[in-house]
């Protein structure tokens, strides 16, 4: 989110100043625009692909505020109950159409590797507590 933010005021002064016909970047903390004329491919007439590094900390730190299956929901039975009930499917055929995006998944392949090393896994428990305090502060949460 910061780094979208830091994008967008760049870019509004890059404009401001009276700047045009360029993408803009920040490399080393610094806004530099990459000029059209620079990084469209002449045959293409399209810009060149840039890949990002998914062993990189900021791919997984980026990757942590996507809203996406993870190995943890695969681990929690209830997790995984609930995605299976929104899917209208069972739970073996929930894990039959989705789990590929785990066994798949560069980062998880990545950490298996040694290429990336995290202080933790991939959890749902911050979200369950958010969760289970909500739910308690609307007087949903059942009594155990």
């Amino acid at each position: 989110m910061e780094y979208t933010r830091d994008l967008g005021f760049s870019a509004a002064q890059f404009i401001l100043n009276g700047g045009s016909g360029a993408m803009v970047s920040i490399q080393n903390g610094h806004f530099v625009p990459m000029y059209f004329k620079d990084i469209l491919d002449p045959i293409t007439k399209r810009t060149k692909v840039r890949m990002v590094d998914p062993a990189s900390e900021t791919f997984y730190i980026a990757r942590r505020y996507m809203l996406r299956l993870n190995k943890a929901d695969f681990e929690d039975p209830h997790e995984l109950a609930k995605y299976a009930a929104t899917a209208n499917i069972s739970l073996d055929e929930f894990k039959n159409q989705f789990y590929y995006l785990i066994e798949n998944d560069l980062l998880y392949q990545n950490i298996k590797e040694g290429k990336l090393k995290l202080a933790t896994e991939d959890s749902n428990l911050a979200f369950k507590s958010f969760s289970q305090s909500t739910q308690k502060e609307n007087g949903e949460l059942a009594q155990q």
